[in-house]
């Protein structure tokens, strides 16, 4: 397996630029994923590790994202969770859009304890309706 991490976490519009304490936040977000995925067994065959790539966006960004069109975008409308995603079965690869809702958003602003379980929650959905493409256990 590469060095690179299969699955990569970055944020847009939701933490100020260079904050360390979001940096950290997004740096643990992506460890855990990956973490859970490696328990899960998902990297088990070196041949078939599926790379993510999960962009989480506020509301009014995500519902006016500009995405490329000559790309298949898949939605998915789950309770608690609304994503767009890519899937290029070539390089067994997603890129995916993950949505925060203003409502999540005043949630956070109240009580950030909650933003971590939060993504965790939305980041483990979200990969796992993915991860069915390859037959890959839940993590």
């Amino acid at each position: 397996m590469d060095t690179d991490l299969p699955i990569t976490l970055t944020t847009k519009g939701l933490f100020e630029a260079n904050d360390k304490n979001s940096q950290f936040l997004i740096s643990k977000l992506e460890a855990w994923l990956n973490f859970k995925a490696l328990g899960a067994n998902w990297y088990g065959d070196e041949s078939l590790v599926v790379n993510m790539n999960f962009t989480i966006l506020p509301e009014h960004q995500f519902l006016d994202l500009q995405v490329d069109s000559d790309k298949n975008w898949i939605p998915i409308n789950l309770p608690g969770l609304t994503a767009i995603y890519n899937h290029d079965m070539s390089k067994q690869s997603f890129i995916c859009m993950i949505m925060f809702s203003n409502d999540e958003l005043n949630v956070a602003m109240k009580d950030s304890a909650q933003v971590e379980n939060t993504f965790q929650l939305k980041l483990a959905a979200c990969a796992n309706v993915l991860a069915t493409y390859y037959h890959l256990p839940a993590i």
